[in-house]
């Protein structure tokens, strides 16, 4: 708390033991969720005392590992404190690992967790679940996410291309007008290739192709075809392949740059991205920066 004191961060997760996973036991569960609340009512107290912590909101950690009942508890607990909002905690030991975590082995807890905190109230989940999951779990309540999925992505020389297939979309007419050629109030512009269409397979709307420049339309169809192949089709790995650092990627979601097949690939990582990274940059020149292990590799591939 004095660390937080010097910080002054505008938001900041109380202390907690939540080192749980689903293979915890019932008394190892049970002694985080007691540690929790007692870190919890300490933080808090000094929380309300201090005079430089009073535009700061805190946030309290919602234990009890793999077990309903356990979850119940320590969520019951928290509902009735005055926390701005909750961290969903442990769920995972951290690492990499989180990310072949699906969504049906932690829905059962996560509605355990849920229902006995208010809606109205901040909801965050710590990992690096993959964007599937994500989308999950936020029709579940969640309001938000760290960026360790990034980083785990990069640590592996991956670039993040998948396609978003949502369908049915309902846009509010603003938002399509804004897209596809009216001019919004602020002056701004957003070009179809940046627009919610391009990175979805959602089909464009027959009104809104006309007034649509055809390039720009074709552009956006070709990087769709482009996505798919790579995301979807046939995997065929040489045995150089299965030495690099391919066999870990989730292929349903990106490409490595580690492969030697991007070395004389002049394209950008995504033609439907406007980033730094994908209008500047192209597949080959990351390929051979992650090949050099020059730092500017990652920091391309976290962008």
């Amino acid at each position: 708390m004095d660390m937080i004191e010097a910080f002054q961060p505008d938001m900041y997760q109380s202390l907690c033991d939540g080192d749980t996973n689903p293979t915890s036991s019932k008394k190892r569960v049970q002694k985080s969720i007691n540690r929790s609340i007692a870190f919890l009512e300490k933080c808090l107290e000094r929380h309300e005392k201090s005079e430089v912590l009073k535009e700061s909101a805190i946030l309290g950690a919602v234990e009890g590992g793999y077990s309903i009942e356990g979850r119940e508890d320590s969520a019951k607990y928290l509902a009735n404190s005055s926390v701005f909002g909750y961290v969903i905690d442990g769920l995972h030991s951290n690492g990499p690992d989180v990310e072949q975590l699906t969504i049906e082995d932690v829905k059962p807890v996560l509605e355990a967790s849920l229902k006995h905190l208010p809606n109205d109230k901040f909801r965050v989940l710590q990992g690096c679940w993959n964007p599937e999951t994500v989308l999950s779990m936020v029709e579940l309540g969640m309001d938000a996410f760290d960026s360790s999925y990034v980083y785990t992505v990069t640590e592996r020389g991956g670039a993040l291309i998948f396609q978003n297939s949502i369908k049915n979309l309902d846009i509010p007419s603003t938002a399509t007008d804004v897209s596809y050629g009216a001019e919004p109030k602020d002056g701004s512009n957003l070009k179809p290739d940046t627009s919610i269409y391009a990175q979805s397979s959602y089909e464009i709307p027959e009104k809104k192709k006309r007034i649509t420049d055809d390039k720009q339309v074709t552009s956006v169809v070709e990087e769709d075809k482009s996505v798919e192949s790579e995301t979807q089709g046939p995997i065929v790995e040489s045995p150089e392949d299965t030495k690099s650092q391919t066999t870990s990627l989730n292929r349903k979601y990106e490409i490595s740059l580690a492969d030697k097949k991007y070395a004389e690939d002049f394209t950008p990582l995504s033609r439907s991205c406007s980033c730094l990274t994908c209008k500047k940059h192209t597949r080959a020149y990351i390929h051979h920066l992650l090949q050099t292990r020059e730092l500017l590799g990652p920091v391309l591939l976290t962008m």
